[in-house]
């Protein structure tokens, strides 16, 4: 039997090992910038969710005591407000009166979009 050799280019070479982890870099943090943009925008959409609960809840409100509320929180809270829990990180604020009633709230852990519902309008705008 005749002896067998190993040929010299198996495996890889420091070089591109190197390359692959710097390419696994990279593409993780730019995944990772992805994440933190969605999570952003999620704790948005509960700012946004809890200025509708708080619409709903300043209606209960006046169907009872024929006025509107004021109020300031930041959650996680749970308001005398009828209904009304504010989630973790929102700061809600309602201001009202006999006939109209506006509520804005924000996220400390959003994009800094403030979201404000207005009685009168019967709308939801973001600034």
């Amino acid at each position: 039997m005749g002896r067998t050799t190993k040929s010299p280019d198996t495996g890889f070479t420091l070089v591109e090992l190197l390359l692959v982890v710097a390419l696994v870099a990279v593409l993780g943090g730019l995944a990772l910038q992805a994440v933190v943009a969605y999570r952003k925008d999620a704790y948005d959409a509960r700012a946004m969710h809890d200025v509708g609960n708080a619409a709903v809840a300043q209606e209960s409100y006046y169907a009872t005591y024929f006025t509107y509320v004021n109020f300031t929180a930041t959650g996680p809270a749970t308001l005398s407000v009828p209904g009304l829990v504010v989630s973790e990180s929102v700061t809600l604020k309602g201001v009202g009166d006999e006939q109209k009633f506006t509520v804005e709230a924000s996220s400390s852990k959003g994009t800094g979009k403030k979201f404000v519902y207005d009685s009168e309008t019967d709308t939801i705008r973001s600034d």
